[in-house]
């Protein structure tokens, strides 16, 4: 993390699932912030986030934070739906909100929303994923102008320690949502079917969804490896693939039926639907 904004403080506005797997995944009270706190008016997540670091104050309310927040990083990890709220709160507080940072976590939100609110601040939008409950996530990145440097590398330090980080400009956000976003819905989609196939084939259920899940497990930690020496995933097939085997019988089957052509369907699906809610979300928030 860089050795300026480390010095500050990091209020976190929202401490649901994800804002919980960020700041508790992989030594959460370890986190490199003079102070740190979250405000959510659910006292059960307060608990949570207390019991995950001891060393985090929490609040109910945005008015209840203290000033001595209010210049650090301002991370926002509530539902869209509610920002408008969050913006008016901020705006009410009994001393006002001028933050050295912005990093948001809200899907559909563009930078230009907070850039509207807090001009010539740093923003970094960040697009992460359910993995990170894991420390196995990865998390795209975007920013303002006046986000490169330094609070980039600060945003690329928390989003780290739960996984892997990209760097893409926002007009790609919405087929990271799709893909990276939406995709471990793909994952368990396959490995169900998995399991599936290898009951009707006379496996146990558990055993059938153990072996389905442990093969996805371990090829993907195998493909991890094999991209950083330059293989494909087109080399890795070929090499699992004998001809006349029985890979190449399954993967016959995928090929006829269009496997890829659908999953490309899919995913232009969901980024069209990110789209649309994302349109619907900044209009609301106009």
């Amino acid at each position: 993390m860089s050795a300026g904004l480390r010095k500050t403080s990091l209020c976190v506005i929202g401490a649901g699932r994800m804002a919980r797997a960020l700041f508790s995944s992989g030594g959460g009270d370890r986190l490199d912030f003079e102070e740190i706190a979250f405000v959510d008016p659910r006292a059960e997540t307060l608990d949570a986030m207390r019991s995950a670091i001891p060393a985090a104050r929490t609040f109910s309310a945005i008015y209840d934070v203290p000033a001595g927040f209010r210049n650090g990083i301002l991370f926002f990890a509530v539902k869209p739906q509610d920002l408008n709220n969050v913006f008016r709160e901020l705006e009410d507080a009994n001393a006002p909100w001028m933050p050295g940072m912005i990093i948001t976590i809200l899907a559909g939100v563009p930078v230009g929303v907070f850039e509207k609110k807090f001009p010539k601040i740093p923003v970094v939008r960040a697009m992460p994923n359910t993995p990170a409950k894991v420390c196995r996530g990865v998390t795209a990145l975007c920013g303002n102008a006046f986000s490169e440097g330094e609070p980039m590398a600060t945003a690329t330090g928390i989003f780290g320690r739960i996984g892997r980080v990209v760097r893409v400009g926002e007009e790609c956000f919405d087929a990271v949502t799709a893909l990276s976003g939406s995709g471990p819905a793909y994952y368990y989609l396959l490995a169900a079917a998995l399991a599936e196939a290898g009951i009707a084939e006379g496996l146990e259920e558990n055993t059938a969804i153990r072996l389905a899940v442990e093969t996805m497990a371990g090829a993907g930690e195998l493909a991890r490896t094999n991209i950083e020496t330059g293989e494909t995933l087109s080399e890795m097939i070929t090499a699992v693939r004998s001809k006349g085997g029985t890979t190449e019988a399954a993967l016959e089957v995928f090929e006829k039926r269009d496997f890829q052509g659908v999953v490309r369907e899919a995913v232009a699906a969901a980024r069209e639907r990110a789209a649309v809610l994302g349109k619907r979300i900044s209009e609301a928030l106009e």
